[in-house]
């Protein structure tokens, strides 16, 4: 149950409930990698520990998805690790969607070799 309402803060951040959690305890960041804080309620310490459980089973498919950030949410197809490798600052707050090209959605295959190691540039543009 509690796996089930931290997939919700990932897939419903629109929802009121899911938006009290966000100012209070991932203001800057998302449900996965959200810190425990200094004084949490028992309610968030439960959905904190449950991250794990949702973390082992979640991975993103990227279509018409606009909210999946590019670093520290698993989105590609290695089932081994399917978070990016490749370490940038450039990626910071970035979306995926900012990897294709704007005028439709396929990949932007320079800006892909240009930013990320062999592993992901074939992980990427295998999808």
């Amino acid at each position: 149950m509690l796996g089930k309402q931290g997939w919700r803060f990932m897939t419903n951040p629109d929802s009121l409930v899911s938006g009290v959690y966000k100012v209070k305890y991932f203001r800057d960041g998302n449900y996965l990698n959200a810190k425990l804080g200094a004084s949490p309620r028992f309610t968030w310490r439960s959905l904190w520990e449950a991250r794990e459980v949702v973390s082992a089973g979640v991975c993103w498919r990227i279509g018409s998805e606009e909210s999946v950030e590019i670093s520290g949410q698993p989105w590609l197809t290695d089932m081994d690790n399917p978070y990016v490798t490749t370490v940038s600052d450039s990626f910071q707050n970035n979306k995926v969607k900012a990897l294709m090209r704007i005028d439709n959605k396929v990949w932007d295959h320079e800006v892909i070799t240009d930013l990320f190691n062999l592993r992901d540039q074939k992980c990427i543009l295998g999808l």
